[in-house]
């Protein structure tokens, strides 16, 4: 219980990602199943991100204000490159820290900059194409683990000390790294190419794919906690009632602290400036 208050006081104080590392919490391992805040290490590592790229950024406008994307780009190769080195030498480091998921980052603010400009390289007829592709690259990054598994996990005494273990897993299976380059990009496409018509366009504008969208930072902020105390206290999801029965509760809790929480702070009617410092 200490712990966990003290995680959760790292959570408020957006250092969360520190917390965690420091306590050698290793995300992927068993245990840290039983840490029921440990999916607030990325918020820290977001708003650590908000803090300082405005203060860099009105820094850099005037020096680079017309080369800004080819600085974004230059800054995220260095951070992409240090995700790789840094994965190899301490993944666990690597994973935690804000220098090596600056590039991740860039690259949304660089889609934001080349959607502000109405930036069009690429003839409307090609924009389902790429669209597509990045719709392909996410669901396939769901499936990349088990990739791995299946190309070194169940031959891993054949694999072992081999150059192709080595570069398997220390470069192209890699977080942040290659492995994320998938994901990132995927979005990066669909968001750069979007436009009014379209088959892809008509799926995201879905209305039930919209309203996961728009309760999805409360999904992320439900779900991980309630699987962990699940797990802490032997709740067995072995069942498909039960396994519904969780499901839709975390739901319901997303949509109440949706409606209860984020909407009224977002209207600035309620929640002004003046009202968030008091």
């Amino acid at each position: 219980l200490v712990e966990y208050l003290k995680s959760m006081m790292s959570g408020i104080f957006f250092s969360a990602n520190f917390f965690f590392y420091f306590n050698e919490v290793e995300y992927n391992a068993t245990s840290s199943l039983y840490k029921p805040l440990l999916h607030l290490w990325s918020l820290s590592v977001e708003e650590q991100f908000y803090l300082v790229y405005p203060i860099v950024l009105l820094t850099i406008y005037k020096n680079f204000k017309n080369n800004l994307s080819i600085f974004f780009i230059f800054v995220g190769i260095l951070s992409f490159i240090l995700s790789l080195v840094l994965s190899f030498k301490n993944p666990s480091l690597s994973f935690y820290i804000l220098p090596t998921r600056i590039w991740e980052l860039l690259i949304g603010a660089l889609a934001a900059r080349m959607h502000l400009q109405n930036h069009q390289f690429i003839k409307n007829r090609y924009h389902l194409f790429f669209q597509a592709l990045g719709l392909i690259l996410i669901f396939f990054s769901f499936f990349y683990f088990k990739i791995e598994n299946l190309m070194i996990g169940n031959d891993i005494t054949v694999l072992a000390n081999t150059p192709i273990s080595f570069i398997l897993t220390k470069i192209f299976f890699t977080h942040p790294g290659f492995f994320s380059i998938m994901s990132v990009m995927g979005a990066f496409l669909i968001i750069i190419f979007t436009n009014n018509g379209g088959f892809i366009n008509k799926l995201l504008s879905f209305k039930p794919i919209v309203f996961i969208g728009l309760i999805s930072y409360s999904l992320y902020l439900w779900h991980y906690p309630i699987f962990s105390l699940l797990k802490i206290s032997h709740f067995e999801t072995n069942s498909f009632f039960k396994m519904i029965l969780v499901a839709s509760s975390i739901l319901i809790l997303s949509i109440l602290s949706y409606l209860i929480i984020e909407k009224p702070f977002r209207n600035k009617a309620i929640m002004n400036t003046k009202t968030v410092f008091i």
